[in-house]
């Protein structure tokens, strides 16, 4: 039991000083001020069209194997995919599990937005960081027993560009929404920074288990008016 609890408490350790690193500074920096990483693309991959179709099965009836424990943003999830379409697991094997979170990330983002439009303008921008905040967490809820996997996958330097792409739109989405525009100034990334880390804390919260959804937004709520409303 006492070692479960180490186990626990070492990968909550992990995943919050990766995240409130890369998510911060990913909101802080601008894309001018980005890197490309060489490794990040594969000559091996298979064709884009090969990775679209693997994707499409893992991402269809509500991306249920990606909610799945035993399968979850790993190899394991993309072998299911190939075996169904009769592809060579050795096809699979050359995607990396981040791509899946990426491409997962990417949808999600799309799906953030709608959700805020659908919500009307916020009558603070408090409020609306509070809702973007919310509204992220809402999508990855369903996730939450596979999240620390997916957040793991990402810890490779490799991913660290689309990692760094993610954060900056998203911490710019959920601004924007909340009425922040950009500024010729830094508090347009001082804000983000901000953001970013709040952001990235609370999915910690969320991959951990450690309380519900509306206790991690309260949580957020509290920090929110700390450091930036």
């Amino acid at each position: 039991m006492q070692n479960s609890a180490i186990a626990t408490t070492s990968r909550v350790g992990i995943l919050a000083s990766l995240s409130w690193s890369r998510l911060g500074l990913a909101s802080a920096l601008p894309s001018a001020f980005s890197f490309s990483s060489s490794s990040s693309s594969s000559s091996s991959s298979p064709p884009p069209s090969v990775q679209a179709r693997l994707f499409e099965v893992l991402f269809r009836d509500d991306a249920s194997v990606l909610k799945n424990e035993a399968f979850g943003f790993s190899t394991r999830s993309l072998d299911l995919a190939a075996d169904e379409l009769g592809l060579s697991r050795a096809v699979a094997g050359a995607i990396r599990p981040a791509e899946l979170v990426h491409e997962f990330n990417r949808l999600k983002l799309v799906e953030l937005k709608e959700r805020l439009a659908g919500l009307g303008e916020p009558e603070t921008m408090h409020e609306g960081l509070v809702r973007g905040v919310g509204e992220r967490l809402a999508i990855l809820e369903g996730y939450r027993a596979t999240w620390a996997g997916a957040m793991a996958a990402l810890a490779d330097v490799h991913e660290l560009q689309p990692t760094l792409d993610h954060v900056e739109k998203l911490t710019s989405a959920v601004l924007r929404y909340a009425g922040d525009l950009p500024a010729v100034d830094m508090s347009w990334y001082s804000k983000r920074l901000l953001l970013g880390g709040i952001l990235g804390a609370a999915e910690v919260q969320l991959a951990s288990g450690d309380g519900e959804v509306e206790e991690i937004v309260d949580w957020a709520d509290r920090s929110l008016r700390k450091v930036l409303v």
